[in-house]
């Protein structure tokens, strides 16, 4: 989502990224390594090296990401299942597909423009990262997608969480 709030022609190091968003630098690195086989990013090496998005925000939906950060989203079994098992897995069911309706949906700008509405006016990057409440030592990419954004209120000095 980093590379989708200031999407342009210009890269970004990973440095920066790790660093404003608080993910550890190498667990970055193959998340970016997995995007750029997947064709939606962009990488430059050398020391004006970094990453962008391969394509416009507008044309990358939420599902293209998880899919191939995380694989296919699986549908849920059926095998051996009683009647009310069966009637609990029909309602299940209906909400999987709701959920991959959604994510196939909403596009990485719309999500990029959720966040800046929540920021409010963004003085400095550095006023803001995003961070992840999850069991230590867990990292997998889909956990960085529902995250709380917290401004650090640097510039008006009233701190505030928002839940994505």
């Amino acid at each position: 989502m980093f590379l989708g709030m200031d999407h342009g022609p210009e890269v970004v190091r990973i440095k920066d990224i790790a660093e404003q968003q608080n993910i550890p630098r190498r667990f970055l690195e193959h998340i970016l390594n997995d995007l750029k086989s997947a064709g939606l990013v962009k990488s430059r090496r050398g020391a004006a090296g970094g990453y962008r998005l391969q394509g416009e925000p507008k044309d990358i939906t939420i599902i293209d990401i998880i899919n191939h950060l995380e694989g296919p989203i699986a549908p849920l079994g059926s095998e051996d299942l009683d009647n009310y098992q069966r009637a609990i897995l029909s309602v299940m069911q209906e909400v999987h597909k709701a959920i991959i309706c959604k994510l196939e949906e909403v596009k990485l700008s719309e999500l990029c423009d959720m966040v800046r509405d929540l920021q409010g006016p963004m003085d400095n990057h550095s006023d803001y990262i995003i961070w992840v409440d999850m069991p230590r030592g867990e990292y997998k990419a889909s956990h960085y997608l529902s995250a709380v954004i917290y401004s650090s209120g640097a510039a008006n000095n009233d701190p505030q969480l928002h839940k994505v």
